[in-house]
């Protein structure tokens, strides 16, 4: 094999690198500060290595990272790459990205938005789990998402409202669980799996209920007719007794 084909790890800038082929996997470390750019391509002892990957764990709790910059080489985010960055409060995902893991932004973050781009065909499970200040996730238009994850929202008490796109065909267990602000939940009206009343989450043909918003503005609902099935915890996580 030549030099450049062996595993490396080298530090340049603060950032810590791994080496496969002629790509570089970002590895750490969490004790950045402030604002931060990934750069798209690093050199080391003559070799460039283009940026593909964010590693598990990368800024793993990075209390004082504000905010990061990810280059367009850049194509998966492993797993708790972002968890507990208490004061991350920008982030650009860009259309490079097909793949988000588990538990990305998990924990304490400054984020209060955050935008999908629509190149993105899988978020692992928890991602955006314990997000307390997040307020606002957006689908790009043409999304390619097809699930939502097991917990994937759980305890991201700010979020007020969620379009889920047209692509999503899969809803997975306590995805709202503790989305205590949680007052809509909207379907993209193309989806062929889902469909939403008045905020309210229902199957395509709209026999079963999904999830009501935990924190929904009204003082009796009415289930529709027709309905002949009630997800398990789907009035589990109400803030107030209506």
């Amino acid at each position: 094999s030549t030099y450049a084909d062996l595993l490396l790890s080298f530090t340049i800038n603060g950032i810590n690198y791994t080496t496969t082929g002629n790509t570089a996997v970002v590895v750490g470390p969490s004790s950045l500060i402030g604002n931060f750019t990934i750069p798209s391509t690093v050199t080391n002892n003559g070799i460039d290595y283009i940026v593909t990957t964010i590693g598990a764990s990368a800024f793993y709790y990075a209390s004082d990272l504000t905010s990061i910059t990810i280059p367009s080489t850049v194509t998966s985010i492993g797993s708790s790459a972002f968890r507990g960055t208490s004061s991350l409060t920008s982030i650009t995902i860009p259309s490079s990205v097909t793949s988000i893991g588990s538990s990305v932004f998990r924990g304490p973050s400054g984020l209060t938005s955050i935008t999908i781009p629509s190149s993105v065909t899988s978020i692992g499970s928890h991602t955006f789990r314990d997000a307390t200040n997040l307020q606002l996730v957006e689908f790009a238009p043409n999304s390619s998402l097809t699930t939502f994850n097991n917990s994937l929202f759980s305890g991201a008490t700010s979020l007020t409202s969620i379009t889920i796109p047209s692509s999503v065909t899969s809803i997975r267990s306590e995805v709202f669980r503790s989305t205590t602000s949680l007052a809509s939940i909207t379907v993209d009206s193309t989806n062929s799996t889902y469909d939403d009343i008045n905020g309210v989450l229902f199957n395509k043909d709209k026999t079963t209920l999904i999830q009501f918003p935990n924190d929904w503005n009204g003082t009796t609902y009415t289930i529709p007719d027709g309905v002949t099935s009630i997800d398990s915890y789907a009035f589990s996580y109400m803030t107030t007794s209506r």
